[in-house]
This record gives structure tokens, sequence and C-alpha cells, in this order.
């Protein structure tokens, strides 16, 4: 049996035990399903956060850093719903979530990536004037949980892919070879154990086509992992340096808080 062959072994035997694989906080799940309602209860929103204090600390942070620029320090949940809104909450739980799940060696990386990706489309859809959804923001968010599954259980194998890898195509390679398959598709089926949306699920297997606004979400990967330099000498990109710019600076303030 080749190497390839022994690792896609031993990561479908990992796959297969559900109760071994990361879990989305039960916070964020909540949070994620009030405010998919119409009408979201404010109140409700409130205390369901407030049962997480690990979370209040994390919103309160975020919300008193340069990031707003306030002239004034936020003290309550309350007050910190009423500045960012219902979505803006939503986003920011989902984030700061999703930083335990890269609670490992080189796994800072991977979470700025995808906090870069969820802000950055966010910001194509408010520039482009297109309209921007839970598929995409969370497709943007968890494209790279997948990874986090070859992090933790393959360390010393997968480190080598974290530092010298840096575009999509050659990450995807470098797991196909060595795995046999890559992160779209573990992520998929985490998305699955986690029981996302569908449409979700089948946006972090990379089938951005069955997406409305398929091209927002490529685009937003496309950017990700372009360097600043990569796109200002592309024509087609260039017109997007200074929002790249820009989301790299939120990444830098969520990651400080």
């Amino acid at each position: 049996m080749s190497l390839a062959s022994q690792y896609h072994q031993e990561l479908m035997q990992i796959l297969d035990k559900s109760e071994d694989l990361p879990c989305l906080p039960m916070t964020a799940i909540k949070v994620f399903k009030l405010c998919s309602t119409d009408n979201v209860d404010s109140q409700k929103l409130e205390e369901l956060i407030k049962s997480d204090q690990a979370m209040v600390a994390k919103i309160l942070r975020t919300v008193n850093s340069a990031l707003y620029g306030l002239r004034r320090e936020i003290n309550s949940v309350r007050e910190a719903i009423s500045i960012l809104g219902i979505k803006g909450v939503k986003n920011l739980v989902l984030q700061s979530s999703t930083a335990d799940l890269f609670n490992f060696e080189g796994g800072k990386q991977l979470w700025q990536d995808s906090i870069a990706a969820s802000i950055i489309i966010e910001a194509l859809a408010r520039q482009l004037k297109q309209n921007s959804n839970d598929t995409q923001f969370l497709t943007a968010l968890l494209h790279n949980i997948g990874r986090s599954i070859f992090a933790k259980n393959f360390a010393k194998l997968y480190s080598p892919v974290i530092s010298n890898c840096h575009k999509l195509n050659e990450i995807y390679l470098a797991e196909a070879e060595l795995f046999g398959m890559d992160h779209r598709e573990t992520g998929g089926i985490l998305a699955c154990n986690w029981e996302l949306p569908l449409d979700v699920v089948s946006g972090i297997q990379g089938n951005h086509s069955s997406m409305a606004d398929s091209s927002l979400i490529d685009l937003a990967l496309t950017l990700t992992y372009s360097s600043l330099d990569d796109i200002e000498q592309a024509a087609e990109l260039k017109q997007f340096s200074k929002l790249k710019q820009e989301s790299l600076e939120k990444v830098s303030s969520l990651s400080t808080t």
C-alpha cells in the first residue's frame, strides 16, 4: 500500500467517527438559527448571548476595538446589538466561534483566511450592489474547516502545506497527493455532521455553481488568496485592491480582540 493510500484510509476512519470530529459551539448554532428567522427578537438574542460569558467577552472586546472607532466604551450586550445590528451580531458570533476550530499549530493563519473571506464577501456585495446571504457568508467563513482535520490528525505531514502553499489550486493539489482528497471534501463531511443547510454544504464542497450569485464567492476566495501585489498586477482584480487592504485591517483587528 502506498503512503497516500495509507493516509487516505486513516483519514476515512477519522471521518467515520463523528464523535471525534470538531463541533461548532452550541451558542453559535443557536444564534444562527434565531437570526435566520423573520422578525428576530433582540431581547431573546441578548439573553442567548448572555448565557455564554466567553461570547459576551468576545463581542464587547470587538465592539470596543479600533475596528468600530466608538467614542465611548460599550459595556452591555444590548448596546452592542443596537450598534452592530442583528446581522452584524450574528456574523460576529459565527466569526468568533470558528477560532476554536483552528486551535492548533498553524491554525491561526487558516482562521484569518476564513475571516478574511467572510469579510471580503460582505464588502464585495456592498461594492458590487449585490445581495449577500447566509449561504455565501457561511461558505466563505467555513471554506477552510476541512483543513482542520488534516492539521489536527496529520500535523507533521500537513504542516508544510500550511507553510508553503498559499494559492487555492496549490493547496488542493498538495492535499489530493497526500490524502487522495482535498479539504473541500472533508469540509463537506464536517458540514453534513453539523447539519448545516444543504446549500452551505454544497458551497463548502466547492459546488458554487449551485448558488445564486456564485461568482461572488469565487471572487471572494480569489481575493482572499491573492496578495496585494498579485491584485495590483491583475487588471481584472485591481479595482478591489482597496477592498482587500481594508479587509486585512479588519482581520487584524478581529484577531487581536
